[in-house]
């Protein structure tokens, strides 16, 4: 570790420590104006394997409460085309849910519904109606087979001799290497321990239907989209990021409301500007969010969200870090994400 990387470490600790002690209000005073878009994948109140070794999923009780704050000290937005511009848009914040989960209607529709709360959910289009299982879920399902039923003789040996493994932690490693590009290699993987993903898909239902998304935008949400089939944009060519961006939100024409909107799945690290306009362009896009936190982006239909999937973690801590963070980047002139980088 160099000395930049410790210094950076100690700053965030600070932050951390600095954001269960200071008064909320505080901090909020320190950036007032900021529209804040916090976001989440799901919230049930019970294990789901195909997440459980992936991210931390709120329960009932923690995500309500996240909702209680966020409503005593913001007011809720509607997307609007100066979401970004209007300058009365005060202490304000708009929620949003990525990947298009079943729990999206069978837990927090209702809860939304109860406080009267809008959001956008953002939709892979290559799942809805549970017509494939996104990679990183096959990930966390194999392990979670090989973690529970362990791995008879017979099977260890199949994988040390076929992937050139030697014990459980490299089969860890390995498996939580695999990326979008090679995701073919968790087939065999899956074969050699019994597990069907069909089956998984069939019984468990893991994805939103098509039915249930028309039945929210019927009633006032707004469906976006996330990708066709989830890939690190970071990590593929711009002809296939096109290509994956403008399957989904055809596949999505259906569902759109007054707004079209994208959030690009894992984050928009490595997008450039010049992409960022011909995505807009030729999706026919209002808006693009990433999930790099509080930042600012030199184009204004390009908004950054705030991840709130930390387990026992709420609202407060989160955002009160968020934004010592974002006002101490104010500071040093490095709050604006700089995408020409990535031209």
């Amino acid at each position: 570790m160099n000395l930049n990387q410790l210094i950076s470490l100690t700053i965030l600790w600070l932050f951390r420590l600095l954001s269960k002690l200071i008064p909320f209000d505080f901090v909020k005073k320190m950036n007032k104006g900021k529209i804040i878009l916090p976001f989440y994948h799901s919230i049930c109140d019970q294990e789901l394997k195909h997440i459980k070794h992936l991210y931390p999923i709120k329960s009932v009780r923690e995500f309500e409460k996240d909702l209680d704050f966020l409503l005593k000290h913001y007011h809720p937005v509607l997307l609007t085309e100066k979401l970004s511009l209007d300058s009365n848009l005060k202490d304000q914040f708009l929620l949003s849910f990525d990947d298009g989960l079943k729990e999206c209607y069978e837990i927090i529709l209702p809860i939304l519904l109860k406080k009267n709360l809008k959001a956008i959910f953002f939709i892979n289009t290559g799942f809805l109606d549970n017509k494939a299982l996104f990679y990183r879920f096959k990930i966390s399902l194999i392990w979670e087979k090989i973690l529970t039923d362990g791995l008879n003789p017979q099977q260890f040996g199949e994988i040390t001799k076929q992937f050139n493994l030697e014990n459980y932690r490299e089969i860890e490693n390995y498996l939580f290497s695999i990326n979008w590009s090679n995701q073919h290699l968790l087939e065999p993987l899956a074969s050699i321990i019994n597990l069907d993903f069909e089956d998984y898909l069939k019984n468990s239902k893991p994805y939103l239907s098509s039915t249930q998304l028309e039945e929210m935008q019927e009633l006032g949400f707004i469906i976006g989209g996330h990708s066709h089939t989830h890939p690190l944009y970071a990590k593929i060519d711009e002809q296939t990021r096109m290509n994956e961006t403008e399957k989904c939100m055809e596949e999505l024409e259906g569902y759109r409301n007054e707004f079209s909107v994208f959030s690009f799945p894992f984050s928009d690290h490595g997008i450039g500007t010049d992409q960022l306009l011909q995505m807009k362009e030729q999706a026919k896009l209002n808006y693009l969010f990433g999930s790099a936190g509080i930042r600012d982006e030199i184009n204004l239909f390009h908004l950054q969200r705030i991840p709130m999937e930390k387990r026992t973690v709420e609202a407060r801590s989160i955002l009160c870090f968020q934004l010592l963070k974002y006002k101490f980047l104010s500071i040093l002139g490095k709050n604006i994400v700089r995408r020409s980088q990535w031209n």
